[in-house]
């Protein structure tokens, strides 16, 4: 996923709602430094299980998004410039965006339940 690449072409509040927000969605786990599987495979991969957000810091997430989200179509350019790759995954930013909604009901549901967040490699 390439999103980190629009990072620096984004208005600054926008920029640090959405580095909030998707702090929970994209990790490096300790020792994996992103690294990829072989030289073929340019997808990072996890190896382990990995608790992000305990119940308590869940309505920061949720926050970040009420912030980044009404201001979401704001991502179309920067991403169409510096992060699509169509046929990748979350290539397209449409596919970015339903990305970014469906983490957002994620975090609300988990916000609503009082409940944290763990991360699964897939």
């Amino acid at each position: 996923m390439r999103p980190v690449r629009v990072r620096g072409h984004l208005p600054a509040g926008l920029r640090g709602a959405l580095d909030t927000f998707l702090a929970g969605l994209v990790w490096d786990l300790p020792g994996s430094e992103g690294e990829p599987r072989d030289e073929g495979d340019a997808e990072p991969w996890y190896g382990a299980v990995w608790v992000y957000c305990p119940p308590q810091d869940v309505p920061v997430l949720a926050r970040a998004w009420a912030e980044a989200g009404p201001r979401l179509e704001a991502l179309r350019e920067p991403f169409g410039l510096h992060a699509a790759a169509p046929g990748r995954w979350v290539g397209r930013f449409e596919e970015f965006a339903a990305l970014l909604q469906g983490w957002a009901e994620v975090v609300d549901e988990a916000r609503c339940r009082g409940w944290g967040l763990i991360g699964l490699p897939f």
